[in-house]
């Protein structure tokens, strides 16, 4: 466990480490302070509010917020309701702390994986390139954008794939069809990731994750499997089904290939970690990066200026 921000920064500054971001929601808290409330469970309510006769003030114990979209949508059209929950994220704009953030991610020169369904991390100048695969095209669809990558670099190809660009992992309010919001949605997007995983069977062949040939080459899913991965600004805990599912196959593939194996580390406050996400971390080969406020995480970490 890392408990200095010193140490902290020295992986970010490793040369020896292949070293990705994964970045959540809590850019958006940081970013907005008590001026907006960016959280899920206000976006969700507030889409409630909008569609069902029936009023509801907060989301309890006992159900997911993947469920409670489901749910949601019994009440209304659910284009609809996509809709509405891209309305409300259009409205909270970009802020001068977004814009910070970028220019010092682009300074690391690091891929950058986000969860975030909007597009403030990326400002107006990046441009978004469609990556093709040398074997199977570009392999694009709507639901699916994961060959898609934000990069001020109008050349960026799978051959600098390693280099800073920005990936939607549960797609992007460029793409409403891509947003995975529902239970649904996180299940179906689970079986296409088996697809792309296990060729052979879904039991075993997860050979070849390395190698050209493999049907991810082109998308956010090869960093998953090929980097050092540094999360922050997520939560990461059991609303997260799909994304901690495929950090679990992460850690099935470097057990079955040690010669690959890469390292990963989870940054959160002293104060916010429990016992249960600390066990699963640890399990799935992360070394946990505990800091004493978010002024450290969101700005002092990166050098966010």
């Amino acid at each position: 466990m890392i408990k200095d921000i010193g140490n902290a920064k020295k992986i970010i500054g490793n040369p020896s480490h292949r070293l990705a971001f994964i970045i959540g929601n809590g850019i958006n808290r940081f970013a907005y302070k008590d001026n907006v409330d960016p959280s899920w469970s206000r976006l969700l309510l507030d889409a409630w509010d909008g569609a069902s006769f029936s009023t509801k003030t907060s989301i309890d114990e006992g159900i997911t917020f993947t469920e409670f979209y489901d749910l949601l949508e019994f009440e209304s059209d659910p284009k609809k309701i996509t809709q509405s929950i891209i309305d409300s994220i259009e409205e909270w704009g970009p802020t001068d702390y977004h814009q910070s953030l970028r220019d010092a991610l682009v300074r690391l020169d690091k891929p950058v994986l986000t969860t975030n369904f909007d597009m403030y991390l990326e400002g107006e100048n990046m441009k978004k390139l469609i990556l093709d695969h040398p074997t199977f095209g570009k392999g694009f669809t709507y639901y699916y954008p994961w060959n898609v990558v934000y990069s001020p670099d109008s050349k960026f190809s799978i051959h600098n794939i390693y280099n800073f660009g920005i990936w939607h992992i549960n797609g992007s309010i460029n793409y409403p069809r891509s947003l995975k919001l529902s239970l649904t949605s996180y299940t179906r997007q689970g079986k296409r990731a088996l697809d792309y995983l296990h060729v052979k069977t879904y039991d075993d062949d997860f050979d070849g994750k390395n190698q050209s040939h493999w049907k991810g080459l082109n998308t956010w899913l090869h960093i998953i499997f090929n980097c050092d991965l540094f999360i922050l600004g997520l939560g990461l805990d059991e609303q997260e089904t799909f994304l901690r599912w495929l950090l679990i196959e992460r850690m099935k593939y470097f057990r079955r290939f040690p010669d690959r194996k890469r390292k990963g580390w989870y940054v959160g406050l002293k104060t916010e970690m429990t016992e249960g996400k600390k066990f699963f971390l640890e399990r799935i080969g992360f070394e946990l990066i505990q800091l004493d406020n978010y002024e450290d995480i969101y700005v002092n970490l990166l050098d966010v200026r």
